[in-house]
């Protein structure tokens, strides 16, 4: 939800009520001095003063779709009808003053609430001078509660009533017939629904919850419930709760609790997920003594108002490219990758050297654990095993064993390693990062761990009695550990036998990640900093025994690893076997093609150079310079959608190269500096960071989509197409989640033959 805009009533009394009025497209706003003021709803100007005749405070106002009709009710007693244009065309008298009042959409009846009773006005048949409809002067009173009736919500054929004496009652029209007496039945009643009187009464309906009703109190607590009165949750404030809503496109409720901003919360978990969405009003917004009071959610307009104590109405629209979660870390994250096997985990890397697994909770989808990774052992082994390739600290004077410990410890005190790419290889289950000094540091699930979870499967498999049910016992223990997406329930035996055969057919995914993920080893070849990584898979191109890793460094050295023996295999040299540099500039970037098996890498020499793979580095041929940029090129991917390549250089210019790295086929200026690229393969789709804003194009250039929220540089940006989602980083210390684009549909006319 993006804050849109805010209207400043200050010469008017507070605000009491709100109302989307569909027909003119305004936001009406009700004060205590029962005054009406319209807005309009697109861009807060106003619009007009209506002619109100209300003496008393503004309660409630309704508007019926269908009529074209808008009420409005106050302390005064009076319920007056609004024609479209604005006018008064009648005002019924009651006598008592009216605190509620809802349209029961099924029965075309209005039904309205005051202290201790409510009555339902029909229409009378009769029309006015101005040939709109006018209700019945009289009504059948129900009783029910006890005190105020605070709020009336009419969905489907239920009506739902709460009120100050601490009620909440569940009406059914279904069953009834017009007119009949009383015309409504009483389906549930909790007396005691909170601790005090309740202010605030939503009810919802979705295809995963079915349906649900919030309520907020005097007592400080909102609390959800299902239709058959069992509390679902209960959350407590700080302060009294004086207004709900409920936003369908983002599954959240919006509370009011006495603070300056709404209060978001998950109705499915009872969680609160403020913190991890986008801030709804900007930090240089002059909060002093504000507080938001009154919440009305638009439908039509995906809008959500809030009006304050300061005479103010706040408007927040949703938008699809706004970012969807943030989580929030310490660190300046440089690179990002994930795993697609079930439960998806994101892994990051930051500037200052720390790795971190992400894994969304099960909880919300707005919410995710994250874990620390280290990787030190496997460094100091590396030192330990190749002195050759220690630091120049580490090299002079050894001396005794004593004074090597000592100069392990002072290099990894001042050790300010900085991770710059990384890459998840699916078929090995392990992840590959590259840092600022040339090493690259290759990850995987314990394999100890796993070992023993699937000799804990052959023996459920294979053995039986007293052995079989223990080992069942330990398979249960380890299954809670893992997505119930993968396994679901554990408390029936079959349900255990079908989690047991789960493991067996996902035995490379699902096991693993019950097991601890840690840093297996180092490869160690580069002098520099290795920003280009790319992995060409087993059984790729012509068809390779092993799966390799292509890595490019500032060195411009390339270097040929095998990830399945973790042995450097050979580096791009000259035909002669002399020594040959890749590039005459530092190499930024690093892509493979399966398909063409080539792969092509980017220079600081602001050229694009592709090569034939091959597993010995003199076979690496050169197939086609790229030239055209006329600054250094910092990044380069692979299209596989559309078959092209695709560069970008650091004065903000993207080209896209056809495969064979010949032609240029498209060239845009994006206005600023391009810091990553990352390629939506389902689409085919170009996602750019362009300093600290996201912009989507499709393949001819043509921009998309635009995602602004970093407030700092983003410097890695990957799709999930699981999920369709985009997940970026960068140096604001944040973690954010964005809704993938979604291409429009081309519908085609189907024309009948006769």
């Amino acid at each position: 939800m993006e804050k849109k805009y805010i209207i400043r009533d200050i010469k008017s009394k507070p605000i009491t009520t709100l109302l989307y009025h569909a027909l003119k497209r305004e936001i009406v706003t009700g004060y205590e001095d029962g005054s009406l003021k319209t807005w309009e709803a697109d861009t807060g100007h106003s619009a007009s003063v209506l002619p109100s005749g209300h003496k008393g405070w503004i309660t409630q106002l309704v508007y019926w779709n269908e009529g074209k009709v808008m009420f409005s009710a106050s302390v005064d007693g009076a319920i007056t009808q609004w024609a479209p244009n604005g006018m008064p065309y009648s005002t019924l008298e009651l006598g008592a003053a009216v605190y509620s009042m809802a349209w029961i959409a099924r029965r075309n009846e209005l039904i309205v609430g005051f202290k201790g009773y409510l009555k339902v006005f029909c229409l009378s048949g009769k029309v006015s001078t101005s040939g709109m409809q006018l209700l019945q002067e009289k009504a059948e009173k129900i009783n029910g509660h006890d005190d105020i009736v605070k709020c009336i919500v009419s969905l489907e054929s239920k009506v739902y009533t709460v009120g100050y004496d601490r009620r909440l009652i569940i009406y059914d029209v279904s069953s009834l017939p017009r007119g009949h007496s009383p015309p409504l039945k009483c389906s549930l009643r909790l007396n005691n629904a909170h601790d005090a009187g309740i202010t605030s009464l939503v009810v919802a309906s979705d295809t995963d919850s079915g349906t649900w009703l919030a309520t907020g109190s005097f007592d400080k607590r909102v609390k959800i419930w299902s239709t058959d009165g069992n509390v679902m949750h209960t959350i407590v404030f700080s302060a009294p709760v004086s207004s709900l809503c409920y936003v369908p496109f983002t599954h959240l409720i919006w509370v009011a609790s006495g603070t300056d901003s709404a209060l978001l919360y998950d109705p499915k978990s009872g969680e609160n997920v403020t913190e991890y969405v986008s801030p709804l009003d900007d930090p240089s917004e002059d909060r002093y003594n504000k507080v938001l009071q009154h919440l009305l959610y638009i439908p039509e307009m995906g809008t959500v108002l809030g009006s304050t104590n300061r005479k103010e109405v706040h408007a927040w629209k949703y938008c699809f490219s706004s970012c969807v979660c943030i989580q929030k870390c310490l660190d300046h994250i440089e690179t990002l990758t994930y795993t697609n096997k079930v439960p998806i985990l994101i892994f990051t890397g930051s500037f200052d050297g720390h790795v971190i697994k992400w894994e969304r909770l099960q909880l919300n989808t707005f919410m995710y654990s994250q874990e620390n990774l280290y990787y030190h052992e496997q460094l100091l082994a590396l030192l330990e095993s190749e002195e050759e390739s220690a630091p120049p600290g580490l090299k002079e004077n050894i001396g005794s064993d004593e004074s090597k410990e000592k100069k392990k410890i002072e290099f990894f005190k001042s050790d300010n390693r900085g991770f710059v790419n990384s890459l998840f290889i699916e078929s090995l289950d392990i992840m590959v990062m590259s840092s600022q000094d040339g090493k690259i540091f290759v990850w995987g699930f314990d394999e100890q761990t796993v070992e023993v979870l699937r000799n804990m499967q052959n023996q459920q498999t294979a053995g039986s009695g007293e052995a079989n049910l223990n080992t069942s016992k330990n398979i249960t223990k380890y299954q809670v550990l893992i997505s119930s997406d993968v396994f679901g329930t554990t408390t029936e035996t079959s349900e255990q036998q079908t989690a047991m055969q789960s493991v067996s057919n996902h035995e490379e995914s699902v096991t693993n990640r019950v097991a601890g993920f840690m840093c297996r080893y180092v490869l160690n070849g580069h002098y520099g900093c290795s920003p280009g990584l790319a992995v060409v898979e087993k059984n790729s191109g012509p068809g390779y025994s092993s799966t390799y890793l292509i890595s490019g460094g500032w060195d411009q050295r390339i270097c040929l690893w095998n990830l399945e023996t973790g042995r450097l295999v050979d580096e791009f040299h000259s035909q002669s076997g002399g020594h040959e540099m890749a590039s005459d500039g530092i190499i930024t970037d690093l892509d493979y093609s399966s398909e063409m098996n080539l792969f092509a890498y980017s220079s600081t020499d602001r050229l694009i150079y592709l090569r034939q793979f091959a597993t010995k580095g003199s076979d690496m041929k050169l197939v086609a310079t790229m030239k055209g940029h006329i600054s250094e090129v910092v990044k380069i991917r692979w299209n596989r959608k559309c078959h092209t390549w695709v560069s970008a250089s650091d004065n903000g210019v993207i080209r896209v190269w056809s495969a064979d790295g010949l032609n240029c086929e498209q060239i845009m200026n994006t206005g600023d500096t391009v810091t990553v690229l990352c390629i939506d393969n389902l689409h085919g789709l170009i996602v750019a960071a362009v300093k600290n804003t996201i912009k989507v194009y499709d393949n001819s250039l043509q921009l998309l989509q635009v995602s602004c929220g970093h407030t700092d540089t983003i410097k890695a940006i990957i799709h999930i197409p699981e999920r369709d989602q985009y997940v970026s980083a960068g140096w604001d210390g944040t973690l954010r989640v964005w809704n993938a684009y979604k291409p429009k549909k081309h519908r085609t006319k189907i024309l009948d033959e006769e």
